[in-house]
């Protein structure tokens, strides 16, 4: 599934499109290319996309579109559909009632098996008054339709909690790259354990003090400097939660695990590595890093993991002299 959300759709630019492909043997084949009936231009239909094999009723996928002015101005609005034999059925669109403009519905999605979560980046936090607190909202598939399960809100202004989604059975992480949660916190990531049909937050991890701590109540001062701002760290900004392990991506800044101090740099990048999951706790086993870092790499803006492989983008490195060429790096852990 490849979202295009920038395509022009007859005269509209940037209505945009997602298309669907199949495995045939070694080979990938276009199977089918979805655009919303109607559309209209600058929607970004297909800035997040998400594939699950379902247990009830075939693979579906769900479609974002994030600046959609259904029912306001950038609201934003998911299309689903599953598939029936060869071919494909529409589902639902999905628009929360709850939705203000400008939240970005549809700006994030992941999907495993009968559950999808998405996220609404730009959201308030109307109780707290947090603006751009962000939220997530999770769906189980049942009856031929998505039901709504359960909402979960972001707790810091400006945090874009729902950034980054990831969801890999019972277990759901939500990144707020740019959350400021203690004096001298920046960014966090929270992991949600599902029990029947409620999520709880089940663990927490924060940037503090150029350290990432599992919990707020083991934060301790770290030695070293920490007059340099953390604020754009960019801890959470990318996720991958597969089985008893996750990838959390931190393009914003670098922290050297090995001696030294741990600072923000410009924006170099780092991708976190928690591994076996006991109960609801997690252990950092690793902090991987460019072989060559550059300011501007952007490493770890986007990752993913499957089993003990993944694979961690750095868009802007610069390669045979070309900048913003990008690297792909490929590893097992």
């Amino acid at each position: 599934m490849v979202g295009s959300a920038n395509k022009t759709v007859g005269a509209n630019v940037a209505q945009g499109a997602s298309y669907v492909y199949r495995r045939t043997g070694s080979t990938w084949v276009l199977d089918t290319i979805f655009k919303k009936p109607n559309g209209q231009a600058y929607e970004d239909f297909g800035w997040a996309v998400g594939v699950c094999a379902g247990n009830t009723g075939g693979p579906g996928i769900a479609i974002g579109i994030p600046y959609s002015d259904a029912g306001g101005s950038d609201r934003g609005e998911v299309y689903c559909y599953k598939k029936t034999g060869s071919s494909w059925a529409f589902v639902q669109n999905m628009i929360p009632t709850d939705l203000g403009n400008a939240d970005y519905y549809g700006f994030t999605i992941s999907m495993d098996t009968d559950y999808v979560a998405i996220a609404a980046t730009g959201q308030d936090n109307a109780t707290y008054a947090y603006t751009d607190a962000g939220a997530a909202y999770v769906y189980a598939f049942g009856g031929g339709v998505w039901n709504f399960q359960q909402k979960l809100q972001g707790n810091t202004s400006r945090g874009q909690f729902g950034f980054a989604l990831s969801l890999s059975g019972n277990k759901l992480a939500v990144g707020a790259p740019w959350a400021v949660t203690y004096s001298n916190t920046s960014s966090s990531v929270n992991v949600y354990t599902r029990t029947g049909s409620s999520w709880a937050n089940t663990s927490s991890l924060f940037i503090y003090n150029f350290e990432v701590v599992p919990n707020a109540g083991q934060l301790q001062p770290v030695t070293g400097t920490t007059s340099i701002s953390i604020a754009n760290m960019t801890f959470g900004i990318a996720l991958s939660l597969s089985g008893n392990s996750l990838l959390i991506g931190s393009s914003g800044g670098t922290d050297y695990p090995n001696g030294g101090s741990s600072y923000y740099s410009d924006r170099i990048g780092s991708v976190y590595v928690y591994k076996n999951f006991t109960g609801n706790s997690f252990t950092r086993t690793n902090i991987l890093q460019s072989d060559f870092p550059v300011n501007g790499d952007l490493y770890g803006e986007t990752v993913s993991i499957s089993g003990n492989e993944y694979v961690i983008g750095s868009p802007h490195a610069i390669v045979n002299g070309l900048v913003n060429a990008g690297n792909v790096y490929f590893g097992n852990q």
